[in-house]
């Protein structure tokens, strides 16, 4: 699991470091509100470093997959009558952020 120390709000190209609350009802201009970015702990960093290429897109992977397993847990918690094809297409938009919609599939 990845060890996060900062909350990074981006204001105008520039990185400000604030608190994840903070970050989430900043009235800066240009910080769209309950935008904020995680930043990885720099002791994390170094650990990936020592990682070669296919060591990490391996742990990507795998963090990818588990993102799938967790969503889809929860979206057939929730709607206990959806058919799988609608339960894959639920877990594509939420991790798409809404780019991939059941419209577009």
């Amino acid at each position: 699991m990845m060890n996060f120390k900062k909350v990074v709000a981006i204001d105008n190209m520039k990185q400000k470091p604030h608190t994840a609350q903070s970050a989430a009802t900043t009235t800066d201009r240009g910080v769209p509100s309950g935008f904020y970015m995680e930043v990885v702990d720099d002791d994390m960093v170094a650990v990936l470093r020592q990682k070669t290429a296919v060591e990490r897109l391996r742990i990507a992977n795998r963090m990818w997959k588990s993102a799938r397993v967790i969503l889809r847990g929860a979206i057939q918690t929730q709607h206990s009558d959806w058919t799988i094809e609608q339960v894959n297409q639920e877990i594509a938009r939420r991790i798409s952020h809404g780019v991939v919609t059941h419209e577009t599939r």
